[in-house]
């Protein structure tokens, strides 16, 4: 019932921005008195959604049959320099994972093609090559698009909540208001240090400024004097791709500064509610009554939310719209300034708003671990999104999870898989010890059920789910029909190192928006003449996933007009070529050799890969000029995806150097004949593990960890498929 309340609340939300951007509503002049607001627009159904997800039919019965794979590899054309450990792990499972030294997937199929071996198509180099896009896509987004309309924003509400400020001075508000100002100017003098901010609240905005600057940890806040224990300003260390320019940094600053801070509806203290409460209603009738740029501010924000849920979420705390409701349903839908400073009718919004759904993800830092919603439940100007492993963490963690005196402070990414529905990574837990926390089997029943119970339509409501969701046909567990390295218990680790890796990338691209769960505190060789014969992995559901994943990435954002010709193009090339890879995996599990064409193309799997890759970097030079980028390629990524509050620690998850798989492959002849072949491909090096929160980690600073050789070492269970022995 709750969530269906949260899900009404958040449609009616939609609706009023998608009915004031249809009805073209303008403000009744250029700058707005605090006694002539805008009228709000009613309701109307209007349908909602960026992109329909279309997944193409799978049409596949796996009837691979070939020979065992002899114990010394007699009856397989290796064709390559393997170490003795390297063999032992291809006659047992079929495949083996040694550590790489390529910086990109694409040089590590170069190399592969250039030295006459078999190409070994992975999902992971696939889902590698959509994070470079999607990636790409956001930033440009965000450089061209978001950072010019959240100045323009911040400039109109700086002007608006001025003029709050100047109606209210001699009126018990003055307070709310001054620090409504200082709140948005936080935000504009990150975004532009040119800005000037009112006198009156400078002092409070370079005392919020020179914290937030310096990243240190959990700290008083003086603009939300009584949040304690305070705000982390750890997450104020930009990271991702937003590590990489100075604009990207003050934007990625300044919508975590939105998105973080909460103007809370209740807390242990009333007179707290009460005196946050009016800085939230303020801020919002100053969204509602002003315009920038020449159009309704409220649009202006409906512009930056809106392409960002689709990309990652909706946020689960309140929003300016569900509190624009509520202040019409106590003060009416037109109201001054000085009627907002009606304190019974505060009140009255209060217990009005306590009623709409509470936030299902604790994203602040609490002092007390009880009354977790009444402390939490609030204002959230451009809330961090709620996303579906977050929210997995939270129920897996402290107090759900664990007692006072064994606490659950971090969760693990299998935690994630596991709640997926693997049994495998539920293994791993169990052997680690994670599951022995008390209900953690209970919490994660109740995960797997709501997970189970989710929709194709919530699956692929967003992209960061729609991305998740390509991780389902690699968590199956592959039966008779399947070549001999899929059905052993080693591949099943594989491809959840797979799907980790690639998590992992995904969080680092939604670094921003994600919002992060907190825990509370507690108290042989056959020389022959063939030519290499590549081979794609058949997991051709994967591949349908991945090009509808694509397709929708298209069409979602080109329909709003924030793709470029050059990124649309990439996205359509990668769509064709995930749908070339289904059809080839496709006649692999039926026994049917794949063409001529279709080897040709596998042979240069590396190019293709190359252009994707370089099509997805920051350039110089005119379009399609590869020559030179800002920086070397490299797939080494890192992200920091929970907060230990009590012991200031962060869950690091990273990918380093590109693994070398070897697997032992069937090839079919024209003639229907078979022989084995060991072919060779890229695979994600997955890390997991604990980082002091003061200093997380970027890029930049994991890529020097790699070069030094200091990289923590890979999970326990990953030595199932990993064999650091080879021959150099």
């Amino acid at each position: 019932m709750r969530d269906q309340m949260y899900a009404s609340q958040v449609l009616l939300a939609y609706l009023l921005v998608a009915c004031l951007m249809v009805a073209g509503c303008r403000p009744a002049s250029p700058t707005p008195t605090p006694e002539a607001p805008v009228t709000p627009v009613a309701l109307t159904n209007i349908s909602q959604g960026f992109a329909d997800y279309e997944e193409p039919a799978v049409e596949a019965v796996p009837a691979i049959r070939h020979e065992p794979i002899a114990p010394d590899l007699s009856n397989v054309v290796v064709g390559l320099d393997l170490s003795s450990a390297q063999r032992e792990g291809l006659a047992r499972n079929g495949f083996v994972v040694s550590p790489g030294a390529e910086k990109e997937f694409f040089t590590l199929y170069q190399a592969t093609r250039d030295a006459e071996v078999p190409v070994f198509v992975t999902s992971d180099s696939l889902l590698h090559a959509y994070h470079l896009l999607f990636d790409k896509v956001l930033r440009t987004a965000e450089s061209q698009h978001f950072i010019p309309v959240l100045r323009d924003l911040n400039r109109a509400l700086l002007a608006r909540t001025d003029e709050q400020y100047q109606a209210l001075e001699s009126t018990g508000w003055a307070d709310a208001a001054r620090r409504t100002v200082a709140f948005v100017g936080v935000a504009s003098k990150v975004l532009d240090p040119s800005v000037t901010v009112p006198e009156y609240a400078a002092g409070l905005v370079e005392e919020q400024l020179s914290l937030i600057e310096a990243a240190s940890g959990i700290g008083a806040s003086p603009i939300f004097p009584d949040l304690e224990p305070g705000e982390d300003y750890s997450q104020y260390i930009p990271r991702g791709h937003y590590a990489h320019s100075e604009e990207l940094a003050a934007y990625f600053k300044t919508m975590m500064w939105y998105g973080r801070m909460t103007f809370r509806l209740k807390t242990l203290d009333p007179a707290v509610g009460m005196d946050e409460t009016r800085c939230a209603i303020l801020l919002v009738q100053a969204l509602r009554t002003t315009s920038a740029a020449g159009r309704p501010a409220l649009e202006a924000w409906a512009d930056l939310y809106q392409p960002t849920v689709f990309f990652v979420g909706r946020s689960d705390d309140l929003s300016v719209l569900q509190y624009a409701q509520v202040m019409d349903q106590v003060y009416g839908p037109v109201a001054t300034t000085a009627a907002l400073a009606d304190e019974g009718r505060v009140k009255t919004f209060i217990a009005e708003a306590y009623k709409l759904p509470p936030p299902r993800i604790l994203g602040i830092v609490l002092e007390q671990p009880s009354e977790i919603e009444q402390q939490s439940k609030g204002l959230r100007f451009m809330g961090q999104r709620f996303v579906l492993d977050s929210y997995i963490f939270g129920q897996l963690l402290y107090p759900n999870v664990g007692t006072d005196f064994h606490r659950r402070g971090l969760p693990k990414g299998l935690d994630l898989l596991a709640a997926m529905g693997s049994e495998r990574a539920y293994q791993i837990l169990e052997g680690m010890g994670e599951t022995a926390y008390e209900n953690y089997p209970q919490q994660m029943a109740k995960m797997r059920a709501w997970v189970s119970g989710l929709s194709a339509e919530e699956w692929t409501e967003t992209l960061y789910n729609t991305w998740l969701y390509s991780f389902q046909p690699l968590l199956e567990v592959a039966g008779e029909g399947y070549p001999a390295f899929m059905r052993s218990s080693a591949w099943v680790d594989k491809q959840l190192n797979t799907a980790l890796g690639s998590w992992a990338e995904l969080k680092h691209d939604t670094i921003l928006y994600a919002k992060q769960s907190y825990p509370p505190p507690s108290p042989g060789h056959m020389p022959g003449p063939l030519p290499p014969r590549g081979y794609v992995e058949p997991v051709p559901g994967f591949y349908a996933r991945l090009a509808a994943l694509c397709a929708m990435t298209r069409a979602g954002l080109s329909s709003r007009g924030l793709l470029d010709e050059q990124d649309l193009a990439s996205l359509g090339r990668l769509e064709e070529l995930s749908l070339a890879l289904q059809m080839m995996a496709e006649k692999e599990l039926r026994g049917q050799p794949p063409t001529e064409d279709e080897y040709t193309r596998l042979r240069g799997y590396g190019d293709e890969m190359r252009e994707l890759t370089m099509a997805a970097a920051d350039v110089e030079g005119p379009p399609g000029d590869w020559t030179y980028t800002e920086q070397e390629p490299q797939a080494a990524v890192v992200a920091d995806v929970a907060t230990d509050p009590m012991e200031m620690i962060v869950l690091e998850e990273a990918v380093g150097r590109v693994d070398e798989i070897y697997v032992v492959v069937p090839v079919i002849e024209e003639d229907g004949t078979t022989y084995l072949q060991v072919a060779k491909g890229g695979v994600f090096s997955y890390y997991e593990f604990p980082w002091p929160a003061g200093d997380r980690l970027s890029d930049q600073k994991w890529r020097a960890i790699l070069n030094a050789g200091q990289a923590p070492s890979r999970p326990e269970w990953s030595r199932s498929f990993l064999e650091t022995e080879r021959r150099e």
